[in-house]
């Protein structure tokens, strides 16, 4: 399975939605697949 590991979520005030930026870890995205965001190991980071 690919992971997409979000390091930033930028969101746009004009658009529907927000654009992620992130490293992928085994495998590639291809126009049309489908993402399921969720939360993950968020141990290290601040609350």
């Amino acid at each position: 399975m690919t992971r997409l590991i979000v390091e930033n979520v930028h969101r746009i005030p004009s658009r529907p939605w927000v654009l992620v930026t992130g490293r992928l870890e085994d495998g590639e995205l291809h126009i049309g697949d489908k993402l399921i965001v969720a939360p993950g190991d968020v141990s290290g980071f601040p609350p």
